[in-house]
């Protein structure tokens, strides 16, 4: 593990804010491009078509956070599913005055690999980083509740079909703490998006969390539940 967060170059930095710099690409058989680079002062991460993560400019969580009041809450245990560079964990402890104890969740060996490289051990120590298939994590981990569980779980920009079913969201609604939330990102660039998003929250995400609502953004619906 990397003993300081990646520090850039001051040239290198000073031009981030002009352009992106990119740092490095790899590619394997889950993500066939990821592109680490340095945006406006801040790790970004990339696949060909889609922004995994952004840091603190990982904007459709922050404003669904803001929406949701969570810098008036208090999480103690956090699963984040589809990690990435560490963007959720990264805002839940700089702007809604977060201190939890957080469990990781990532598919792609490469992306954990990029994690203990650029992040630093002073954020990689807050969390319990595993490379797992989400749905399978759900099925094996033991036993354990959280206050806030947030999906973001895409290959560039699909989300595999089995972590829109019925099973999956049932696997989530047992790992919620009574008064916990569960936030989900869907991405919605198109009319067929529209739909198919439409589609999955009314017979699907509803019909597991009667409660659960819709932030809309530019670009993504933020599905959103707490339980009673």
């Amino acid at each position: 593990m990397s003993a300081k967060k990646y520090t850039a170059p001051w040239y290198i930095y000073l031009f981030s804010f002009l352009w992106d710099q990119v740092l490095e690409v790899r590619e394997n058989a889950i993500n066939e491009h990821l592109e680490v680079s340095l945006s406006r002062g801040r790790l970004k991460l990339n696949s060909r078509n889609a922004t995994y993560s952004y840091e603190d400019l990982y904007s459709n969580f922050y404003r669904t956070f803001k929406q949701l009041k969570f810098q008036e809450k208090k999480f103690n245990d956090v699963l984040i599913m589809g990690f990435g560079l560490g963007s959720i964990m990264i805002m839940l402890e700089k702007y809604f005055s977060q201190n939890a104890d957080y469990v990781g969740v990532e598919l792609d060996d490469d992306v954990i690999e990029i994690c203990y490289k650029y992040l630093g051990s002073d954020l990689l120590d807050k969390v319990d980083l595993f490379q797992e298939d989400a749905f399978t994590f759900l099925s094996t981990y033991p036993a354990k509740e959280f206050d806030l569980i947030t999906i973001d779980i895409f290959i560039d920009t699909v989300t595999p079909t089995k972590f829109r079913s019925l099973p999956f969201l049932q696997l989530l609604k047992k790992r919620i703490k009574a008064q916990g939330y569960l936030v989900y990102n869907v991405l919605v660039t198109n009319p067929v998006d529209e739909k198919e998003a439409k589609k999955f929250f009314r017979n699907k995400f509803r019909l597991v969390f009667p409660q659960a609502d819709i932030v809309k953004l530019y670009g993504n619906w933020m599905l959103f539940a707490r339980m009673d």
